[in-house]
């Protein structure tokens, strides 16, 4: 059964062993370095809104927030990430809908954006399957220095 709930600080340790490589990392947290420490997700938790665990039987299973929200119009969904061991098990699903939901109730957001790389099959997979739709593609480099596409995606809340 999946749960949610607001971060706690002792959460972060777990959290930072969910990516499995430095290509997990840039997906998670682009602006991140591998591997993924408690201080570079703390600052980030301080810094972004609705930073939210989905825990399954008492354990976390994924992770995500909001690193914008403008009231009353849109939320930047950021961060996402599931333990690998809850992989293809809908917790993503769920957690994306979780932060739909407090995109709603907490901003009065009438829209959710997400940001997806090209190479992130299963992300883009899922986001589709939510409903969410490509509305501008944008050249980055990846950790490699090679350039990849980051997939905007928006959805009608």
């Amino acid at each position: 059964m999946l749960t949610h709930r607001d971060l706690k600080g002792s959460d972060l340790a777990e959290i930072c062993c969910f990516p499995q490589s430095a290509e997990e990392v840039f997906y998670m947290f682009p602006a991140a370095s591998h591997p993924l420490t408690e201080q570079q997700l703390a600052e980030a938790a301080q810094k972004r809104q609705g930073s939210t665990v989905v825990l399954r039987d008492g354990r976390i299973a994924g992770y995500a927030n909001f690193f914008k929200c403008v009231k009353g119009e849109i939320c930047d969904l950021g961060n996402v990430v599931v333990n690998p061991e809850f992989r293809r098990k809908g917790v993503a699903s769920y957690l994306i809908e979780v932060m739909s939901q407090k995109a709603v109730e907490e901003f009065q957001a009438g829209r959710l954006q997400a940001s997806c790389f090209n190479q992130n099959t299963t992300g883009l997979i899922v986001y589709h399957a939510l409903g969410f739709k490509p509305v501008r593609l944008e050249i980055r480099k990846n950790p490699g220095g090679f350039d990849v596409m980051l997939i905007h995606l928006e959805k009608d809340l």
